[in-house]
């Protein structure tokens, strides 16, 4: 399992891994996921400044490279 972290709203990356990796199996208040990916929200500090971002975990590295690719 991969993890990473992505700069973008957890929703709209959850939406490209129904699309793209499998159907969603959960939506909880803080997670949403499905078979083989697990998407959260995230909140960081960057220069003095707090940054919304989301974590993902991945079964398949391959589809981290391609969503990562689609996003940017």
């Amino acid at each position: 399992m991969i993890e990473v972290e992505l700069g973008c709203s957890f929703t709209d990356l959850a939406e490209q891994c129904e699309q793209h990796i499998g159907p969603r199996k959960f939506y909880l208040h803080n997670r949403i996921g499905g078979e083989g990916w697990d998407v959260r929200p995230m909140q960081t500090r960057d220069r003095g400044q707090w940054v919304q971002g989301c974590k993902a975990r991945f079964d398949d590295p391959k589809m981290v490279t391609f969503l990562m690719l689609k996003l940017k």
